[in-house]
């Protein structure tokens, strides 16, 4: 594994870009101490296809291994949470569309707040700046 300084935002973009990775990458992170053999037998890749997601996951600094056994990375975990987020998003996205529609509707913004509040999940509302 080659180190050419911190990770940015792009080659983490780059190490989860698609189903493959971010199935490799949440099985990492939701179970503990995966080796290459555990990890190979539940994803359906050729060997050089699953080596050269785990070089990218391990260079963009999302897991690392000890002693054969892979586990996130505190960024990983931080990135993993993101995703988490990020797939909240998009499973409330109608949610989001009402309050988009309700922007355009002259109300007060304790009102505003409320509707959010009760539409709206807790960390998913503080990406919004609403209260919690």
């Amino acid at each position: 594994m080659r180190h050419s300084g911190a990770p940015n935002m792009l080659s983490v973009m780059r190490a989860l870009h698609n189903d493959k990775c971010l199935c490799l990458f949440n099985s990492i992170a939701l179970t503990t101490d995966h080796d290459t053999v555990d990890l190979m037998s539940n994803m359906n890749v050729k060997r050089t296809q699953f080596y050269k997601i785990m070089c990218r996951l391990l260079e963009s600094g999302l897991i690392r291994r000890i002693q054969g056994k892979y586990s996130l990375t505190a960024m990983g975990r931080v990135v993993y949470y993101a995703q988490s987020l990020i797939g909240a998003a998009v499973q409330d996205y109608w949610k989001f569309a009402v309050l988009d529609s309700l922007q355009d509707i002259d109300m007060p913004k304790e009102e505003h707040q409320e509707i959010i509040k009760t539409m709206i999940d807790d960390k998913l509302r503080a990406a919004l700046g609403a209260p919690t």
